[in-house]
């Protein structure tokens, strides 16, 4: 009997996914991709000597006691890369100088936090029990919700039942914003510290979720960055016997007798197969691949109301100075702001790579400033290609001149710059409006996702980071890893992996 085929659109983590679980269970995947290289949003660049991160702070998963690391052994990821881990999340400075240190160990943090502010010792007793608490707490992930039965609940009871304080505990905490939980301290600068270190919007406990795995060692960081991870899938997929084109941007997706039946690539060629999964920006598939004629009012209302997360431009210096004794990531309040895309901005966040020796020579540091930003400003800008890259050259300048009074010297030792705005992003991936993290997750839209298929549509399915606020390459991972499952079943196949 031959294999269904599978045609899958991008080759991001959710697009190499489906192909290495499609492989997996007895398709044949093609993936045709738009870029020249795997990974889409889940990338870093090469500028001379430097290799500048795009995506990975940390990877959830990473360690033993990870729920997703069985799900990273299937795709080889934890066979193949070594994993850095770190003792503090980052740093915070206001523009007096004055530094929080936010360590991993609860212990000392909760020392460092109550040395700043005594009168908070409660809340701050508060926030490191529930980072605590929360180091225990593993949602089932193995299972797609789509294909689950009555039997399959019933066997998770036990373990919901033993866990039934956790569950209530993240929940409960889902429902208050990080700007609602800094409200509670009396210190200002602690207020500050939860204000930027993360986006204010965000629920408190996807805050405590990523504190708790880093601190227990489950979440780190792949030595060598982002696209090498990526690549890591990509051989694992062309290993199973899967099939990727590069180059080949998807316009439309094609459907007959309402069943899609394959997708047309720029330049009018054709491709059929018996299954599409499109892994690239929903938007795109549903108003544009798709025509629009398959969209739902809860679609319609999601992609009207539900906010973006704010996309950011990012400033990559390759600098000629060992920073290995600086802090990884830095949060720091300007004394006088800089003026990007035409607004006002007051923090400025520093990544030093320092701590991966494979991204540049010895002695030297690749180190990587963002600011929160709007597409649409920069997208006019690049209408006029001169104004475009002048205003990229001063943001350069300007990022330099403050680094320099962080780092005395540092101007003198930039060797490579290298800005990408929230239209870079675009042009490589698409993605919507250069969002890297698709959705802004809210207490409003907290646990909510969009489905994988389509109302009126057979043999289409959708997977990655745009079906979930907050998106991110877990939630790229599964979604994927449930649409072979949810295949499967409408095939009467029994859904299996392989650990290589």
């Amino acid at each position: 009997m031959d294999k269904k085929s599978v045609v899958i659109i991008g080759a991001g983590i959710a697009g190499l996914s489906a192909g290495c679980y499609a492989q997996m269970n007895g398709y044949q995947a093609r993936i045709f991709e738009m870029h020249s290289l795997p990974g889409g949003l889940c990338t870093s660049w090469r500028r001379g000597a430097y290799t500048f991160d795009g995506c990975i702070d940390y990877l959830a998963g990473s360690g033993p006691d990870g729920m997703f690391y069985p799900i990273w052994q299937e795709l080889g990821v934890i066979q193949n890369n070594h994993f850095l881990y770190h003792d503090e999340y980052c740093r915070y400075t206001d523009e007096k100088g004055k530094t929080v240190v936010f360590c991993l160990d609860t212990a000392r943090l909760a020392g460092e936090l109550k040395s700043h502010s005594p009168e908070d010792a409660a809340v701050i007793d508060e926030l490191c029990g529930l980072i605590d608490i929360i180091k225990n707490f593993i949602l089932p992930v193995a299972k797609a919700q789509e294909v689950m039965n009555l039997f399959d609940y019933v066997k998770m009871m036990p373990a919901m039942m033993k866990d039934s304080k956790l569950y209530k505990i993240y929940f409960k905490y889902g429902k208050i914003s990080m700007a609602e939980f800094a409200q509670r301290f009396k210190s200002e600068l602690l207020k500050r510290l939860f204000l930027s270190i993360w986006n204010s919007e965000i629920p408190l406990s996807m805050f405590l979720a990523v504190m708790a795995w880093t601190a227990k060692r489950t979440a780190g960081y792949p030595e060598g960055g982002s696209l090498k991870m990526a690549r890591d899938i990509e051989k694992r997929f062309l290993s199973l016997g899967g099939a990727i084109e590069y180059k080949k941007r998807v316009d439309k997706i094609i459907v007959r007798d309402k069943k899609a039946v394959g997708v047309r690539l720029e330049g009018s060629s054709e491709e059929y197969s018996d299954i599409v999964i499109c892994a690239a920006d929903a938007y795109s598939a549903i108003n544009h691949m798709l025509g629009g004629d398959y969209i739902t009012d809860e679609i319609k209302e999601w992609y009207e109301s539900m906010p973006l997360f704010p996309p950011y431009i990012q400033v990559s210096l390759g600098v000629a100075r060992d920073m290995r004794n600086e802090p990884r990531l830095v949060c720091r309040k300007l004394p006088e702001p800089l003026t990007i895309a035409g607004k006002q901005t007051a923090n400025m966040i520093i990544h030093n790579y320092s701590f991966d020796k494979t991204l540049a020579p010895e002695g030297k540091t690749p180190l990587v400033v963002r600011f929160f930003t709007e597409y649409d400003y920069w997208q006019k800008l690049y209408l006029d290609k001169a104004r475009y890259k002048e205003e990229k050259a001063e943001l350069a300048k300007n990022v330099i001149a403050k680094l320099d009074s962080f780092y005395p010297g540092i101007r003198d030792q930039v060797e490579v710059i290298d800005v990408a705005t929230p239209v870079t992003y675009v042009r490589y991936t698409g993605t919507l409006k250069g969002a890297t993290m698709s959705w802004l997750p809210t207490k409003a839209n907290f646990m909510k996702s969009i489905a994988k298929t389509l109302p009126g549509l057979e043999n289409f399915y959708m997977a990655g980071q745009w079906l979930f606020p907050g998106g991110g390459i877990p939630n790229a991972l599964k979604s994927a890893r449930d649409a072979v499952q949810i295949i499967c079943k409408k095939d009467g196949k029994k859904f299996k992996t392989v650990i290589s």
